[in-house]
């Protein structure tokens, strides 16, 4: 993929969404220099691109930079209030931040856009769970597993969620779903 828009690229140097594929396709390829340098010309030549401002986002939170991902969440949702992912990372950035409200707020949000938005259930699990109230990341975790019952790293985190409430029985049956995430140290 990254050839091919590379070719795109050199074709066209003013064809935004190229560069912003681009750019996605070097993130997921841990460069992230390069990444921000396409997603960057991207933002260059169209400033309205929602999906490029989300991406710039996504590699600043991969590099441990909730601020500035933060602001980028938000520059994505100023265009498209509706951006469901956007709304997620955002959530996400403030969770790192320490801003919980505003975490909780953002996949609160995120659940009203897409009820079945396993990920974002998943996250204000996480974050319920680091607060202490376990009653409502279990319900969290449930909601997540429901909706996707394949979703290892939700089941993951139920196991510890009911492990900590005391419900050790039901905690050691989700237990086994570790060995199944990705970043699981093996």
């Amino acid at each position: 993929a990254e050839a091919a828009y590379l070719t795109a690229v050199a074709a066209d140097g003013n064809f935004a969404e190229a560069h912003l594929n681009l750019g996605v396709v070097l993130h997921a390829q841990g460069k992230f220099d390069a990444a921000l340098d396409a997603i960057k010309r991207a933002l260059a030549l169209n400033p309205d691109m929602a999906e490029a401002h989300y991406a710039l986002a996504a590699v600043d939170q991969d590099q441990d930079n909730p601020e500035d991902a933060a602001a980028g969440f938000q520059r994505a949702l100023a265009i498209d209030p509706d951006f469901i992912l956007a709304v997620n990372g955002l959530g996400i950035a403030e969770q790192k931040l320490g801003n919980w409200d505003d975490a909780a707020e953002a996949f609160r949000r995120a659940l009203t856009l897409n009820p079945g938005f396993a990920e974002a259930a998943n996250n204000l699990g996480i974050l319920r769970h680091k607060q202490g109230r376990l009653d409502d990341a279990i319900a969290s975790f449930e909601r997540a597993i429901g909706t996707r019952p394949d979703y290892a790293k939700a089941h993951r985190n139920y196991s510890h969620v009911l492990l900590a409430a005391g419900r050790l029985k039901d905690g050691w049956r989700e237990f086994p779903w570790r060995w199944q995430c990705s970043d699981f140290p093996t």
